[in-house]
């Protein structure tokens, strides 16, 4: 993907130019998070993410005051067991409120180094 990405880059900047190219800067830097993010950097945010969630689900349980035993990310009760898996970290939540907010950024901040920061 990441290749792809760098062709579609080159090829507008052979096709349309330099020029082309800084007035549609934003526009083909976006395409860069079609580029899947590696397992080795994920894995660690998911797993941050995951243990957040476990302990707001502990969190919430003690307040009900609903009787549990909890071993990492296995809640069990009377009957039901629930575990925190992966897919309950949050992270495309996350990814979506990040591109959310550089495409916000870009258009409603006035300079660069405020859409950077």
């Amino acid at each position: 993907m990441s290749g792809f990405v760098t062709w579609t880059i080159g090829s507008f900047i052979a096709l349309y130019g330099k020029m082309a190219f800084q007035k549609a800067l934003f526009p083909l830097l976006f395409i860069i998070f079609m580029i899947p993010i590696p397992s080795i950097f994920l894995d660690p945010i998911i797993r941050i993410l995951q243990v957040g969630s476990a302990h707001a689900v502990n969190g919430i349980f003690k307040i009900i005051g609903i009787p549990y035993y909890r071993d990492g990310m296995v809640f069990e009760f009377i009957g039901v067991t629930i575990e925190v898996a992966k897919q309950c970290s949050g992270i495309r939540s996350s990814l979506a409120m990040l591109i959310t907010s550089v495409v916000a950024g870009y258009l409603i901040l006035p300079s660069g180094w405020r859409r950077v920061f």
